[in-house]
């Protein structure tokens, strides 16, 4: 797990909150985007993270505030992006 990656986004430096690996290769698998406890997890906050997917293709992303959750699965070849109703598990991630 790593904390405050910073990434360059149409030439703006960004950073994300969290991202998770499954093995020593480093290779980002779920990229986890937390906002605070009173923001609304709106179309926004998703768009955020996809923006940020852009150059990292990482294939679930995350959002949370806290108190809710919500995740997505993003096939990277042909982008689409499906909503999930669980975060997935290690097993599911790695694979």
């Amino acid at each position: 797990m790593k904390v405050e990656k910073q990434i360059l986004v149409n030439n703006l430096k960004k950073r994300f909150p969290i991202y998770l690996t499954t093995d020593a290769s480093g290779e980002m698998k779920v990229l986890i985007e937390c906002k605070a406890a009173r923001i609304e997890l709106d179309a926004s906050v998703f768009d955020q993270a996809a923006r940020y997917n852009l150059s990292l293709k990482v294939p679930y992303l995350v959002i949370t505030n806290g108190m809710k959750h919500y995740c997505a699965e993003v096939n990277l070849e042909s982008k689409a992006i499906s909503h999930l109703n669980n975060i997935p598990t290690y097993k599911e991630v790695k694979r």
